[in-house]
């Protein structure tokens, strides 16, 4: 297939500057962005994760009176087009970020307790023996064992026959407590989207709404996300990414990069509060910023959200250095941030946030997204080649 890849610049005050064609490469004075910016090795790097096997990727960046996206490949293989900025995907675990903000927000509003444990609000979810609180929750630090471990879908072929399978979070609470505890609750971190389908049952029996319509109300609503929604069936509405998975080898699953399945519509892999949310790169952007920049929380909230727990050596390898309410925070290689990271049959996504990004436009964020997962190894280095440059310029 061949590589497509452009970058455009653009001003925060919505003018376009000369985008070029398709098969262009943009330049730093021709675009937009400051001078030192290496945009034609940033596209680079993500032509170099189109080369490895996955159809598209883009990368999104907003920094002070700047906005600039870079893109490869397609956005569906039956497609011409690229990437585009405007295009919705299921961004997976970072649904965990918005789901978090919603509950410190009931929090504050003293419908819900940081430290209190999930039995208060949700008698019989957890056995007596795991005396779980919110806070545990949040920060994966609960003991629960994760419940992808044991669902039974270990191929390309078990995800294509259950695509549309629907099941309950209290189906996939109970399949992790059959196996749990893997630790004390709040000894130590392990990551777990069981954590956030009990936050999931917690927020809609303590408010009696859906957990869609809380987040409507607390975020999408409030900040005019107009491409974000909590999905109620398999499609994607309006303009998206086609995301793909590949088929199996004999003695290898998830390896066939020549055979690639179309995931787009799915039920089974999308894990309600832990992993969901549609959205796209500008909502995103919006999210962050309003977040980071107390549009969404007070002051000592977000100093609450912020406060990290170490986390362990896989994720520490990934550049993660610890893990907060929702959030975590990174080290890129040239200074701390703030995001998160999600994949889900189909899409991978990484997003990060400076700690002074606003809704004034200060600071920096950055949206990367690439329409496969899992990913080939290959992949792996062109894609945090293609965020070290977005961010780092380097």
């Amino acid at each position: 297939m061949k590589n497509l890849a452009i970058w455009v610049g653009l001003t925060l005050c919505g003018c376009a500057s000369d985008g070029g064609s398709a098969e262009t490469r943009g330049s730093a004075e021709t675009h937009g962005s400051t001078p030192h910016d290496p945009i034609n090795a940033t596209v680079g790097a993500l032509d170099d994760v189109v080369a490895a096997g996955p159809p598209g990727a883009m990368l999104y960046r907003s920094r002070p009176n700047e906005m600039s996206y870079g893109s490869s490949g397609r956005a569906a293989t039956n497609s011409n087009s690229l990437p585009d900025l405007y295009d919705r995907w299921r961004i997976a675990s970072v649904t965990k970020p918005f789901v978090a903000t919603v509950v410190l927000r009931l929090v504050e509003q003293g419908v819900l307790e940081l430290d209190a444990a999930v039995e208060r609000y949700v008698p019989g979810l957890l056995p007596a023996s795991m005396p779980i609180t919110l806070r545990q929750l949040l920060n994966h630090t609960s003991g629960l064992a994760d419940y992808h471990d044991f669902d039974g879908l270990e191929s390309a072929a078990d995800f294509d026959a259950r695509r549309l399978d629907a099941p309950s979070a209290r189906d996939r609470i109970a399949l992790a407590v059959e196996r749990s505890p893997v630790a004390k609750p709040g000894a130590e971190y392990h990551y777990t989207d069981t954590n956030y389908r009990v936050l999931e049952v917690v927020l809609e029996t303590a408010t009696g709404e859906k957990l869609g319509a809380l987040l409507d109300e607390h975020i999408i609503e409030p900040l005019q996300l107009s491409d974000t929604s909590f999905p109620s069936d398999e499609t994607i509405s309006g303009p998206h990414l086609h995301g793909y998975m590949p088929s199996d080898l004999a003695d290898e699953p998830f390896a066939d990069q020549a055979h690639l399945i179309d995931y787009t519509e799915q039920t089974v892999d999308q894990t309600g509060g832990a992993g969901a949310l549609i959205s796209s790169a500008s909502d995103i952007d919006t999210f962050y910023r309003a977040l980071l920049g107390g549009k969404l929380l007070s002051a000592p909230m977000l100093r609450e959200m912020q406060r990290t727990v170490p986390v362990d050596e896989d994720s520490e390898a990934l550049g993660t250095t610890g893990s907060g309410l929702g959030i975590e925070s990174w080290d890129l290689g040239c200074g701390e941030v703030w995001g998160h990271g999600g994949s889900t049959r189909g899409y991978t996504t990484l997003t990060f946030a400076s700690a002074d990004a606003n809704a004034e436009g200060e600071g920096a964020t950055l949206v990367l997204v690439i329409t496969q997962d899992p990913l080939p190894p290959a992949a792996y280095e062109p894609t945090l080649r293609a965020v070290n440059l977005g961010w780092c310029g380097k």
